[in-house]
């Protein structure tokens, strides 16, 4: 009952959550083109408002570095889903001067034991639900960040869950760079008010679903691996029951061989004295 609660509700809210991290990067998208075309019309040189508009832009302070947040476990029976993150996440970090934010105690044993000498921010995470107060902790840790990229599992289905990295702070996407440009908005009540909210409750919202992705891709995984170790021990349990009577069959055999031993050793002597 619990992972169907818990598949329903991160499936009916993923398609959702997509479409609002699409509409976070047109707004960033927007307020750039805006500053560049302010600048313009001030008589900046074209350049140098390039420059200014490609730098991330934000109407709240943020410290200008990336992070990456690995999300873990903190027990094991998880099967190969933390270990296949973790390898995603150790493959970005390895050669980056990003920050790093490690979740679940798994994941920070992984870790240290892979980059000792990496400096880590670490949290402490329930794996059995989510808690809002832990949720808000982590949330205004990563607000300072300009980027944030985050490193969970992601369910397909009961059968399929994959690592994958999740960019939860507005990041552009090139591709729709040349369709956006082509779209004219009006912001109400203005766009500076939009960006403001879109960065602080519209982040958290993204990273609370990011949280219960990976919630969901735990417990799939998790059941799969007890599915299979029930095999295992229905396996297990058929082969113990063949060696037992494969025992007994041997048993049987050599009590055979015994008395027909006993039969042939007594049956001539007995013979010869009932003659005499």
């Amino acid at each position: 009952m619990t992972i169907r609660r818990i598949r329903n509700s991160v499936l009916q809210n993923r398609e959702f959550y997509a479409g609002l991290a699409d509409l976070f990067a047109e707004i960033k998208s927007a307020y750039k083109e805006d500053v560049r075309s302010l600048m313009a019309r001030r008589g900046i040189g074209q350049a140098l408002a390039d420059g200014a508009a490609s730098k991330s832009l934000s109407l709240i302070r943020r410290n200008g570095k990336t992070v990456y947040v690995l999300l873990s476990a903190n027990t094991g029976l998880y099967g190969e889903l933390i270990g296949k993150t973790f390898a995603m996440f150790l493959k970005n970090i390895r050669w980056s001067d990003a920050d790093c934010v490690i979740i679940g105690k798994m994941g920070r044993a992984l870790f240290e034991a892979a980059m000792p000498q990496k400096k880590i921010t670490y949290f402490d995470f329930p794996d059995t639900h989510i808690s809002s107060a832990e949720l808000g902790e982590i949330t205004q840790h990563l607000h300072q960040y300009a980027h944030v990229v985050v490193f969970h599992g992601s369910f397909r289905s009961f059968i399929d869950q994959h690592p994958v990295l999740s960019r939860v702070s507005g990041e552009e996407r090139a591709l729709g760079e040349a369709a956006r440009a082509a779209v004219s908005y009006i912001f109400e009540p203005s766009l500076e008010d939009i960006m403001i909210f879109f960065e602080s409750e519209i982040f958290a919202s993204l990273l609370g679903q990011v949280f219960y992705e990976s919630r969901l891709a735990k417990v799939a995984s998790r059941l799969m691996l007890l599915d299979r170790a029930s095999l295992n021990v229905d396996a297990a349990l058929r082969r113990s029951f063949l060696k037992q009577r494969q025992a007994q069959r041997q048993l049987a055999n050599k009590k055979q061989i015994n008395a027909l031993s006993g039969v042939a050793l007594w049956g001539t002597p007995t013979k010869s004295l009932i003659k005499s």
